[in-house]
């Protein structure tokens, strides 16, 4: 079985990864914050491809991997040299990876929704994230 059938599952492993991960500091301290990888202009399905590509290359395979390549590396190969050539990764094909605040109620409520666009708007644009649904402009 070829790995394309794991792919939704390392897909949403890494969409995972935009739940609240610390604070901010400064001004705005103990507000909750959500990593992002972001490359205005793209499609969503660009970029859940890059991050893909970049997640199996960190793990020594591609897209032709079988589910037990991919189990086999994932459980042999450290979280931290995946991240590390993950953030390389993607910086090479143009991606800035941040953090953005998670928005609150009454932010959600004064600005305007936006859920899954196709192309990613600027970054400068975005106030902040709704974890798992989208981010607010």
């Amino acid at each position: 079985m070829r790995v394309f059938k794991a792919l939704p599952i390392l897909v949403f492993a890494v969409s995972a990864c935009t739940v609240p991960t610390g604070t901010t500091t400064g001004p705005a301290a103990n507000t909750p914050v959500a990593p992002v990888t972001w490359k205005e202009g793209t499609p969503r399905a660009t970029r859940n491809y890059d991050i893909t590509e970049c997640e199996l290359g960190g793990r020594g395979l591609d897209f032709s991997a079988t589910e037990e390549q991919l189990a086999a590396a994932t459980a042999s190969v450290p979280q931290a040299q995946v991240a590390t050539f993950v953030k390389r990764c993607l910086a090479a094909r143009g991606y800035t990876q941040t953090e953005l605040p998670v928005c609150t109620s009454s932010q959600v409520e004064q600005g305007t929704l936006q859920q899954l666009p196709e192309f990613l708007p600027p970054l400068s644009s975005v106030k902040c994230v709704v974890v798992g649904r989208g981010f607010v402009v």
